[in-house]
C-alpha cells in the first residue's frame, strides 16, 4: 500500500486510519461538550433574566453605577469637611490674633472680609 509517496504495511496503513477514526471521534466529543457548555451557559443566563428581570450584565452595570455615584457623594463629602475644618483652623488663628503668613493665609484672611 502506498501512502504520500511511500510504501507502508498493511497493518502500518491499518493503525493510521484507527488513529484518524479516534481523532475524529475525540473531535467531535470536544464539539459536543463545548455545545452542550454553551447550552448550559445560555440557560443559566435565560434563568437570571427570568428571576431578575435583566440581564447579568445589565444589573453589573447598574450596580457600577451605584457605586460610582456613592463614592463620587463620599468623595464630595470629604472634601467639604475638609474645607470646613481649614476656614474653622483659619478663623481660630484669625481669633487668636495670630497674623496670616503665607499668600494664601493672606487671600483666605482677605475673603473673611467682604
Amino acid at each position: 500500500m502506498i501512502i504520500g509517496g511511500v510504501e507502508v504495511s498493511r497493518s502500518v496503513a491499518l493503525a493510521m486510519i484507527r488513529g484518524d477514526v479516534e481523532a475524529a471521534r475525540e473531535a467531535a466529543g470536544r464539539e459536543r461538550r463545548q455545545q452542550e457548555s454553551l447550552e448550559r451557559a445560555e440557560a443559566a443566563e435565560q434563568g437570571y433574566y427570568h428571576e431578575h428581570g435583566e440581564w447579568r450584565w445589565e444589573t453589573m452595570a447598574r450596580q457600577q453605577a451605584i457605586a460610582e455615584r456613592a463614592e463620587h457623594a463620599e468623595a464630595v463629602r470629604a472634601q467639604r469637611e475638609a474645607a470646613e475644618r481649614a476656614e474653622l483652623a483659619r478663623a481660630q488663628a484669625f481669633a487668636a490674633g495670630r497674623r496670616p503668613r503665607t499668600v494664601p493665609e493672606i487671600l483666605a484672611e482677605a475673603a473673611m472680609f467682604p
